[in-house]
């Protein structure tokens, strides 16, 4: 039994009285070798006398003219070896375990292991070339999900970098449209305020022929160009009128008083610059500032003289008898009051004029 174990000998056998041995198919064993096919085992052995004993084994096909010469090891045909009929009784008998077992390891052995390690080289080798192949097959998908991932990754960071670039350009647009509008706007309103101070230029020439004004409240005003303008006053003069004498100076050289508007440019407010000015500081929630774009400063000692609606010139405390005042100019886009460039005093002066 060891012998047969050590040599993966695979064994059947049958009993006379069944069907099955003298006249059923080969072992499921000899039916799995390839290109066997299915035959009576009596008729396939040739057995003729029992017991019977035969040896088969795996070999290569034998050429047409008679040769040994392996043909083609990839399809090796079952062939019968010997045959062993017979008493088994006495150890010499052709069936006994003796003549078997020497049959076996002299000449059935030495005949077919050659043959079947080929076989088994071959199985192996081609076990290893499918491994291989398995690796390499996998090794590949692996480096083409690697490279997918990475295509896939490389455009999705396209994708999102094409999509931060359309927001940012988006956002460049809107920014600038808005700062286009801004300029707009801010355009429209310099012009509508440069239409109000020329149109406040007229209203004065034409509420005093007297370029120089009429009253006895002499009030020299220091400009933010830092040149000085002086005009007489009546007590009863409102501070509208100081602002606006004061507003009609920031209107540039090239604009003549000549072709100065005779109508308000929005056409909404009719009646005296006292009520126009009013109504129209009213209409931004009573922010004069923001209206004047300047502050008027009594130059000794330093006020500020804030403008009210109908507040008579008269009844400021530094102007009842004249005076002489300092305009700067502010910056109304942070809230911060700035002096312009020409608008700042000398360190030695006081800001008085001398009259000799």
């Amino acid at each position: 039994m060891k012998l047969l174990y050590d040599n993966n000998v695979a064994v059947w056998g049958g009993d006379v009285r069944d069907t099955e041995a003298w006249s059923g198919t080969l072992s499921p064993v000899i039916l799995s070798i390839p290109k066997i096919g299915i035959s009576l085992a009596s008729e396939k052995l040739q057995a003729t006398t029992y017991p019977f004993i035969a040896f088969v084994a795996l070999q290569p096909r034998r050429s047409p003219s008679g040769n040994t010469g392996i043909q083609n090891t990839s399809s090796p045909t079952l062939t019968i070896l010997s045959r062993h009929q017979g008493r088994s009784v006495p150890s010499s008998g052709p069936t006994s375990a003796a003549s078997l077992v020497s049959h076996l390891e002299r000449q059935v052995l030495p005949r077919v292991m050659p043959f079947l390690d080929v076989l088994k080289a071959a199985e192996r080798e081609r076990q290893l070339e499918r491994r291989l192949r398995e690796e390499q097959d996998k090794a590949y998908k692996e480096s083409a999900r690697r490279d997918k991932e990475r295509i896939e990754a490389k455009m999705r960071k396209e994708r999102e970098e094409a999509e931060e670039r359309r927001k940012q350009e988006e956002e460049a647009k809107r920014e600038k449209e808005r700062r286009e509008l801004e300029e707009q706007e801010r355009r429209k309103r310099e012009e509508e305020r440069m239409l109000w101070r020329r149109w406040t230029r007229r209203q004065l020439l034409s509420a005093s022929p007297n370029r120089d004004g009429e009253g006895p409240l002499r009030i020299a005003i220091r400009l933010p160009n830092g040149s000085r303008a002086v005009r007489k006053f009546k007590p009863d003069a409102s501070l509208t009128a100081l602002y606006a004498f004061v507003d009609s100076h920031l209107i540039p050289s090239h604009l003549p008083e000549e072709k100065d508007p005779l109508a308000l440019p929005s056409g909404s407010f009719h009646g005296s610059l006292e009520s126009c000015v009013e109504r129209k500081i009213g209409s931004l929630n009573g922010r004069a500032n923001e209206w004047w774009g300047f502050h008027v400063m009594n130059a000794y000692p330093r006020k500020e003289i804030n403008w009210a609606a109908n507040m008579r010139l008269g009844d400021v405390e530094c102007l009842k008898g004249g005076g002489q005042v300092v305009v700067e100019l502010l910056s109304l886009g942070n809230g911060r009051q700035e002096r312009t460039e020409n608008g700042n005093l000398d360190e030695d002066d006081d800001g008085y004029d001398t009259e000799e």
